[in-house]
């Protein structure tokens, strides 16, 4: 994995290949070394892609945590992970994958805990290039199992499955961050739900690594919760 060894996290973006870059006919989408171009204006430097099967980590915490504003109160969870791999080589402006893993710890509303329990995984993870050149980040169903994530606090001031047939992130590039931004409003069923629901995430890429190997991200990339 030579070309992990000079990784950095402040050259790392998403960028869009030419059809030259692969075989086939179709652009696509990669994950690429070198900076190119934030928003899809560049073309990916032959042997400097990542490999299909590319194993990636973002995380929401340090200042950043995940909020679920209700009628009934504020709930906040301290930290979150999101786990994923890349899948197949795309064909077109879509990059397809899977998240195999969500989580959520220290959540609470006031001075009451509460539990985020995650349902329907693993989702079918795309990412996508619009006809403006921005990108999005979707989670999306797989095998009818809508995203889905019930949420219980103390006393059942809320005991509500939130759901939603994709949850829209936007690509952020800020400076040698890369963000996954999302503010949805998702469908609410269940026995004590809020009249409202809006739900914001920020979450941070920590982790880029081939997928079946130990090498460990770029000493620039912190892994943590």
């Amino acid at each position: 994995m030579r070309y992990l060894s000079r990784l950095a996290l402040a050259s790392l973006v998403i960028c869009l290949v030419t059809a030259s870059s692969w075989t086939g006919s179709a652009s696509g989408i990669v994950l690429c070394e070198e900076n190119v171009g934030t928003e899809g204006s560049g073309a990916c430097p032959s042997g400097k892609t990542l490999p299909t099967g590319t194993v990636f980590h973002a995380g929401g915490g340090a200042g950043n945590p995940v909020k679920l504003q209700t009628s009934s109160g504020e709930v906040e969870c301290v930290f979150s992970n999101v786990l994923g791999e890349t899948l197949e080589r795309s064909n077109g402006t879509a990059l397809d994958g899977d998240i195999e893993s969500l989580t959520y710890s220290g959540c609470g509303v006031g001075n009451r805990s509460c539990t985020f329990t995650v349902e329907g995984l693993s989702y079918l993870l795309l990412l996508l290039l619009n006809g403006s050149g921005k990108y999005h980040f979707i989670a999306e169903e797989k095998n009818n199992e809508l995203p889905r994530v019930k949420v219980v606090c103390e006393n059942q001031i809320m005991n509500c499955l939130f759901q939603a047939v994709a949850w829209l992130y936007s690509v952020e590039f800020l400076g040698s961050n890369i963000d996954l931004v999302m503010s949805q409003q998702p469908e609410r069923l269940g026995v004590n739900c809020p009249t409202t629901a809006t739900w914001t995430t920020r979450y941070v890429l920590k982790c880029l690594r081939p997928a079946g190997t130990s090498v460990p991200c770029y000493p620039a990339m912190t892994e943590g919760p």
